[in-house]
């Protein structure tokens, strides 16, 4: 018994460390101007980690900056949360220069509240010229979890392209698939569905190997502490959004 199960192990951390060589199936973003756009402190490591060590990557020579929605002041720990932003970020090698928290009091975070989509656009449309932003990454229509201010943020960053696409232009929106749950929990185990998917439908997934994910997960148990109950740690040892991020839109 004892043979099986350390065989099991040695075969998971073979697989484990070649996910990024074997599974990666992206065109390279490179040379572009990065624009990651979350709805509360915590989303960039919780669901967009394996993407952000990725696209930080200094071969691929991109700028990556971090726009994030709201303070996530829903239980009063705004500040508390912003200060954590800008230590996680760092740790998972993103500048703190390069993260913007906005304050706005139509995007409140809420699980009730309904952000206006003409909103995030305007927002966006402000930091995306600041910036001189490219391609932009963000939640899809399910936002993950099904949180309305995820869903917002997708749509108001949909509005904003569609609105500012003009032809010849680069402008690209990446957004990050919500998988069933049943996939969700199945950590590298889900690298098959995911690979099987991407030749079937033509998505792109982004892996990340021991080093990133370790990153990424240090960016969030030490990074975001308020946020650490028991069952985000069991979150941050077998989420498949530690390890892998597919997604609709990449370049081709």
């Amino acid at each position: 018994m004892w043979k099986i199960l350390f065989s099991g192990l040695i075969l998971m951390y073979t697989i484990y460390s070649a996910l990024p060589e074997l599974c990666t199936s992206v065109t390279p973003i490179n040379n572009h101007n990065v624009l990651f756009v979350t709805a509360h402190p915590d989303d960039e490591v919780m669901f967009f980690g394996p993407l952000l060590r990725y696209t930080l990557n200094p071969k691929w020579n991109n700028t990556v900056n971090l726009l994030c929605l709201s303070t996530g002041d829903a239980d009063g720990q705004g500040e508390v949360r912003v200060k954590e932003l800008g230590y996680a970020a760092y740790m998972v090698g993103l500048p703190p220069a390069n993260v913007s928290v906005v304050d706005e009091p139509a995007l409140q975070d809420s699980m009730d509240a309904q952000w206006d989509p003409s909103v995030v656009s305007e927002v966006v449309a402000k930091y995306a010229k600041e910036f001189d932003s490219s391609i932009f990454i963000t939640f899809d229509d399910y936002g993950v979890s099904g949180h309305p201010n995820h869903i917002a943020v997708s749509k108001g960053v949909e509005k904003y392209a569609n609105e500012a696409a003009v032809p010849g232009d680069e402008l690209l929106v990446v957004q990050l698939q919500s998988v069933p749950i049943y996939r969700k929990y199945l950590f590298v185990i889900d690298a098959a569905f995911s690979r099987i998917l991407d030749i079937m439908d033509g998505r792109g997934t982004v892996f990340s190997g021991q080093t990133d994910y370790h990153r990424v997960r240090q960016a969030m148990t030490s990074g975001h502490k308020s946020q650490m109950t028991w069952f985000r740690y069991l979150y941050v040892s077998f989420s498949r959004y530690m390890i892998a991020n597919s997604g609709n839109g990449w370049p081709r």
